[in-house]
């Protein structure tokens, strides 16, 4: 239970951090994640069905366009990493059903779902990262500052409050590089340490189709270190039994283990997407690598810029002795992530906050920025003013984009300006658990001073004036020039964000982006669309 914090602190944590991630429900009145639905329907096929046929599933949860079809059935287009670590938390489910003669809507069962395969394990996964933190910097006093700046600052708490593989498929990564490395700096090498690298590297292909890449990346550097056959063994047999049980799988849909349920999605689009290269993946793209990474659209480091830190960080862990290996291998793990992802034709990933496919390398990031950023805020005034100001970006940002409508259409430009920030403004979230979005924020602010306080340590009031007002100034320039550079919307941009907050159930609002979306002058298709949806509004909206 987040074994990185000390005594009664780690369960007030625990609680605080469990509360940040249910307030919001992620509950809409006319919208649910085609990608969670899709997982949703392969756990209860499994599990109510013993099929990977999702036909009855759709019954009785509904209809996703993430799906494949083939010999006149439907399954899940997802990898079926997550489905299976959501049995117990289904079956569970199942079991408060009968006793209590209500079901579970979908939204409920998806809630449920999320929160126990993925939000407590990745709560509990920071205590491990906190831990592991304090090996890399044994003097450090802002492991709690970071720790917090790597949740809240990033879309890791975004896809910490969505039952997807992205954030647990970096949980593996991490564990697996960090066992294998545990067994080349012990002297008695034991196999377990081995036995576990190879586990949480084999599961990681059962969570996502690319993570072979980063996988690959890994058992490269498993060879480096174990040299003897035998040995390798141990890492090795669970990583190609995870490969077997996907052979099978596609042999029970597809009667061949060599084919895909991408190559036979249901939505043309995604068809047309996955058909270019190999399975939709050709060569990296110069588009797609500054879209992933530095655009206002869904770039990482526009998202979370102190992760920028990350770079000098890892120059600086090469150069250890004793971390220059481990470094190596998460440099490994990174570039060939995000190498593949910007090789996919649809590296935009639909409907998402922020570069979803990037969210597994982020604790691989914040570990780099962490070792750095300790060294960088025991700086001057000036460079601790402009960390903060990039870390209260980061935290804006990712927060926002997160409790207010995560999953923003893929044709807005500026998602963060345009859309999140002006919802929460209009107090135009989902369902949450007091109905005022922005209580919210004094939960991660308790989170934070109970991570950060330090029993017997004074603070004066006088000496933080001084600061106070260089980080605020900082803020608030970098915010105003954000702001004053954010590109002018479209007609289909205003169209879109109509939508989101049709999705909301905010109809008035919805009805008035529809005007603002006629005025922007679209083309003539454009016209008739945006007219069709005014009209069909006018008759919701009481005049």
């Amino acid at each position: 239970m987040l074994d990185g914090f000390e005594g009664g602190k780690k369960w007030a944590i625990f609680g605080l951090l469990l509360a940040c991630h249910v307030y919001f429900l992620q509950i809409y009145p006319h919208f649910i994640s085609p990608n969670e639905l899709s997982r949703l329907l392969l756990t209860s096929a499994m599990v109510d069905d013993h099929s990977l046929s999702v036909d009855n599933a759709i019954k009785r949860y509904g209809h996703t366009q993430d799906m494949a079809s083939f010999g006149g059935h439907y399954y899940s287009d997802k990898a079926i990493g997550v489905s299976v670590l959501g049995i117990p938390a289904f079956l569970a489910m199942r079991g408060a059903e009968f006793v209590s003669g209500i079901q579970f809507s979908t939204p409920a069962a998806i809630f449920w779902l999320r929160l126990i395969t993925i939000t407590v394990p990745s709560i509990l996964f920071l205590g491990l990262f906190s831990k592991f933190w304090s090996r890399l910097k044994p003097d450090s006093k802002y492991i709690p500052h970071f720790v917090f700046l790597h949740l809240f600052g990033t879309v890791v708490f975004t896809y910490t409050m969505q039952f997807v593989s992205h954030y647990l498929l970096g949980i593996f990564l991490f564990s697996s590089a960090c066992y294998l490395n545990e067994y080349r700096i012990d002297e008695q090498r034991p196999a377990r340490l081995l036995i576990l690298a190879g586990v949480f590297a084999g599961f990681s292909l059962l969570l996502e189709f690319p993570a072979i890449f980063p996988v690959t990346v890994i058992g490269i550097f498993a060879l480096t270190v174990v040299r003897v056959f035998r040995r390798f063994v141990y890492f090795a047999v669970p990583v190609v039994s995870a490969v077997v049980l996907i052979l099978l799988c596609n042999y029970a849909i597809f009667g061949t283990p060599w084919d895909v349920t991408y190559r036979h999605m249901t939505s043309s689009f995604h068809v047309s997407a996955h058909a270019k290269g190999i399975v939709g993946i050709g060569f990296p793209t110069l588009e797609a690598l500054y879209g992933l990474l530095f655009s206002r659209h869904h770039g990482l480091f526009f998202i979370s810029p102190f992760l920028l830190l990350s770079l000098p960080g890892y120059y600086y862990l090469l150069a250890t002795e004793r971390w220059s290996f481990l470094a190596g291998l998460f440099i490994g793990i990174v570039v060939s992530t995000v190498l593949i992802y910007s090789a996919f034709s649809y590296w935009i990933a639909g409907w998402n906050f922020g570069p979803r496919y990037l969210t597994s390398i982020i604790p691989f990031l914040s570990t780099a920025a962490f070792y750095f950023g300790d060294d960088f805020l025991r700086k001057d005034l000036l460079s601790r003013s402009a960390f903060v100001a990039v870390a209260i970006w980061s935290v804006l940002c990712a927060t926002i984009g997160t409790i207010t409508f995560p999953f923003p259409p893929d044709n807005l430009t500026d998602p963060v300006f345009f859309l999140n920030i002006p919802l929460l403004l209009n107090g135009a979230t989902g369902l949450n658990l007091f109905g005022n979005p922005w209580f919210f924020f004094t939960l991660p602010a308790c989170t934070f001073l109970v991570m950060t306080f330090i029993p017997g340590k004074k603070l004066s009031p006088a000496k933080l004036i001084a600061p106070g007002f260089s980080f605020l100034a900082f803020t608030a320039l970098l915010f105003t020039v954000a702001f004053l550079s954010r590109p002018a919307p479209t007609a289909m941009e205003y169209y879109a964000r109509g939508s989101v907050y049709l999705y909301l159930g905010r109809y008035d609002r919805s009805l008035s982006e529809m005007y603002l979306a006629l005025d922007a002058r679209p083309d003539d298709k454009s016209k008739l669309l945006i007219q069709e949806r005014i009209n069909h509004l006018a008759r919701m909206v009481p005049q």
